[in-house]
């Protein structure tokens, strides 16, 4: 089913790239996250080179839609403070 989703969608990214929101004041590394065409033309969402590693990504505004795994030691921070940071940002499914 999942692979039906991704089909629709421009650019997956896994684990390791970076989401920061300055509307949000967030900066996190989310398990996944998706954005549909239309979102990378709007300008809603924009991927840079990540300026804290040399080989990296990072996404800056609101991609469509962000996964977090959630384990034992981050069900605080996945289930409390990136759902209300994910909602200032202005991201729509996580």
């Amino acid at each position: 089913m999942l692979d039906s989703y991704v089909e629709e969608f421009d650019l997956l990214y896994g684990d390791g790239v970076l989401l920061t929101s300055d509307a949000a004041e967030l900066s996190t590394e989310p398990d996944a996250c998706f954005g549909r065409n239309e979102t990378w033309d709007s300008g809603r969402v924009v991927a840079a080179a990540r300026s804290d590693k040399d080989d990296g990504a990072e996404l800056q505004g609101a991609p469509d839609w962000i996964l977090e795994v959630i384990s034992p030691r981050s069900v605080r921070k996945d289930t409390d403070r990136l759902m209300v940071s994910y909602f200032k940002a202005g991201i729509p499914e996580y």
